[in-house]
């Protein structure tokens, strides 16, 4: 099984040292498709992905050189004539405003590093986007947090996570069971690596609120809270 393991803290100085360049695709535990550039990628008829702000302004940490701190921020928008890409747009607008509104300002932290870069996966005429925000501290742990967002775009329209399971044919009943199995201990071991009142709510009450998505390899990836602090992980469900 292909596991991807939670983050619970990042190889600080591989990580912030590549970001005195403009951001591209530094994540390695996320297969990707082509690596971001500021150029305008067709996706579909009509339909083109290009990057609504992307700024990074980071310097050296003054008492050590092996951190870099500040922000780099690389975030996705698609251009065509559907009003429904127009909403997308506006919700990811609205969902990283606090983040965008940092471009350009003073950097006055010291010991943060910020980072959100986006990725895409396309099968057939179905998008998805994701986009992970990163958190590191100097001297200390880091975090993540993704959002995903899911388009149809043949039929140029938002998909929540049940509309995009039916778009793949797939049955929310085996892959709960899936993730109950494979998203565990290892081997010996029955405990859940997610948080239980997470699975509760996505089994029970509301499945929109499972982040999923196909990467470039086909392979099913979700994303879960890990148990004993919340930070996001991945995982491939086979």
């Amino acid at each position: 099984m292909n596991r991807i393991i939670p983050k619970i803290a990042f190889c600080l100085i591989l990580l912030l040292s590549s970001c005195h360049n403009p951001p591209g695709n530094v994540q390695q535990n996320l297969a990707a498709n082509p690596e971001i550039t500021t150029e305008t990628i067709q996706l579909f008829k009509g339909i083109h992905l290009t990057e609504t702000t992307n700024c990074c302004d980071t310097a050296t940490h003054s008492t050590d050189r092996s951190f870099v701190f500040g922000r780099c921020i690389s975030l996705p928008g698609l251009t065509g004539d559907s009003s429904a890409l127009a909403n997308l747009n506006h919700l990811i607008s609205e969902d990283y405003k606090l983040i965008t509104a940092l471009c350009g300002t003073e950097i006055k932290d010291q010991e943060n590093f910020l980072q959100a870069t986006y990725q895409y996966f396309v099968e057939d005429s179905l998008l998805s986007l994701v986009i992970e925000t990163q958190n590191a501290w100097h001297l200390s742990e880091g975090t993540s947090e993704y959002n995903v967002y899911h388009y149809d775009l043949k039929n140029n329209r938002i998909l929540n996570t049940r509309s995009m399971l039916e778009s793949w044919g797939m049955s929310q009943v085996p892959l709960l069971n899936a993730i109950a199995e494979q998203v565990t201990m290892p081997p010996g071991y029955t405990e859940p690596l997610f948080q239980h009142e997470w699975f509760e709510i996505i089994k029970w009450k509301d499945i929109n609120q499972l982040k999923v998505f196909k990467n470039s390899k086909k392979q099913l990836v979700i994303i879960y809270p890990v148990a004993e602090n919340g930070i996001e992980a991945m995982q491939t469900i086979e």
